[in-house]
């Protein structure tokens, strides 16, 4: 402030709302920084520590090269919608809202909705042969929480204007279902020919679900002005029906589809920023 000359105040202003920004944007950098470690840790405690590590100094790199831009231009909030496919043969649903503080860095949150495209029937017998039972619920999450963090590279300007613009975009983060374990309702009908009203209803409940998983999403993105629409890959090892595996009705345990190692998802979004 030494520089400046009281005759000039406007000009103390200037540096004072400076100053202000430099500020914020170091802060907005510890946080992410911060957010880097705690998602390094949890894919760490859910998957291995080569993940752990290739997440951690892939973000690392990406915040501090991009922590020191702070283009007064750019819109920071946004809000998008996302729609995929996954290799359960599932359709998802992904609304969500972003921040950025800096051009190439933020956070955001998105609310998964999914549903298997198939009509899956379970059922079987009681131990005395007598009823037989049958789920009415699927055994599929249908909502899951998706916290994650946004880091993007310069864009590549298509127009002299500046309105028109590609860039590659990547995205770690967690899936959270919700709830982790899930209810279930048993109807059963007696085991004789022609005879489908129920006779009794019962409820069971998923246990030792996993809590969270991992996913990494990355995308081509087109810039038109405030809009964006990105083409993308999610990688995953979202189990799809991992808040149903551990179900037992009968004394049976619930054999819903197998497995998968990880879950593959290509998505289309559309964003607005402001």
């Amino acid at each position: 402030m030494d520089n400046y000359c009281p005759d000039h105040p406007e000009l103390i202003q200037i540096e004072l709302k400076r100053r202000q920004d430099s500020s914020s944007t170091i802060v907005f950098h510890d946080i992410l920084c911060f957010l880097c470690a705690i998602l390094s840790f949890s894919i760490y405690m859910i998957i291995n520590r080569y993940i752990a590590v290739i997440v951690f100094l892939f973000t690392s790199i990406f915040v501090q090269v991009y922590a020191q831009s702070n283009e007064d231009s750019f819109k920071h909030w946004s809000v998008g919608l996302s729609g995929a496919l996954n290799n359960y043969d599932a359709w998802e649903l992904e609304p969500s809202i972003s921040y950025n503080l800096v051009r190439y860095a933020g956070a955001g949150v998105g609310i998964l909705f999914t549903k298997t495209m198939g009509n899956d029937s379970y059922g079987g017998y009681s131990a005395d042969k007598t009823l037989r039972w049958f789920l009415s619920d699927d055994l599929n999450y249908s909502l899951a929480i998706r916290p994650e963090i946004h880091l993007a590279t310069p864009a590549v300007y298509l127009d002299k204007d500046h309105d028109l613009a590609l860039s590659l975009r990547v995205s770690p983060g967690l899936t959270i279902p919700f709830p982790t374990n899930l209810n279930h309702d048993v109807e059963y009908i007696p085991n004789q020919t022609g005879v489908t009203t129920p006779v009794k209803y019962d409820q069971v409940k998923n246990t030792g679900a996993k809590a969270c998983y991992f996913h990494l999403k990355t995308a081509l993105a087109l810039e038109i002005d405030v809009i964006t629409l990105s083409l993308g890959y999610n990688f995953s090892n979202f189990d799809l029906y991992g808040g149903s595996r551990n179900t037992i009705v009968e004394g049976e345990k619930l054999k819903p589809t197998t497995k998968i190692q990880y879950m593959h998802s290509v998505f289309l979004n559309l964003s607005y920023s402001f």
